[in-house]
C-alpha cells in the first residue's frame, strides 16, 4: 500500500496499528502489505472497530500484528477484541475477494487459478500481465 494511504490509516486509527510488544518495539506501527484497492475496506473495518469500542467500553484494546494479502484475499491478524470484532474482520476479509486489490473496483473482479493468486478486475489483470503495475 502506498505510504500516503498507510499514513492516513496510522493517523486515523493509531491505536490499532501500534504493534503488540515484541514486534519491533512499543511504538512500531505496522503497515498493510497489500494493494491500494483495499484501502477503503481497511478504513471501514478500522472505523467499525473504533466506533464499536467507543460504544462498548467493556471491549478491550485491539492491535493489528499483520495485514497482508494471502491467496488473493485480505488477512488481518490481530490481538484483543471480542466476537463482534472478529465478525467485522472476517466480513472485511471475505469482501476482499470481490474487490480489485489494485484499483478497488467491484466490477468484473476475479481470482486467477495459476501462479500468484490475485483478486483483480479485468483492466488491472491486463496491466499486471504486461508489467504495468507493481503491487
Amino acid at each position: 500500500m502506498q505510504s500516503q494511504l498507510t499514513k492516513k490509516l496510522h493517523k486515523k486509527y493509531r491505536e490499532l496499528f501500534v504493534s503488540p510488544e515484541g514486534y519491533g518495539g512499543p511504538e512500531f506501527l505496522i503497515s498493510p502489505e497489500c494493494g491500494d484497492g483495499w484501502y477503503w475496506l481497511l478504513d471501514q473495518v478500522c472505523l467499525m472497530i473504533t466506533q464499536y469500542r467507543r460504544a462498548d467500553k467493556s471491549v478491550g484494546p485491539v492491535q493489528f500484528s499483520q495485514i497482508k494479502e494471502k491467496w488473493g484475499g485480505l488477512r488481518i491478524y490481530h490481538s484483543g477484541g471480542d466476537e463482534t470484532i472478529e465478525g467485522a474482520i472476517w466480513f472485511a476479509e471475505h469482501l476482499s475477494y470481490s474487490i480489485c486489490e489494485i484499483c478497488g473496483t467491484t466490477n468484473k473482479v476475479s481470482r486467477n487459478k495459476k501462479g500468484w493468486i490475485q483478486t483483480l478486475c479485468g483492466k488491472c489483470r491486463k496491466m499486471v500481465k504486461t508489467g504495468g503495475f507493481l503491487l
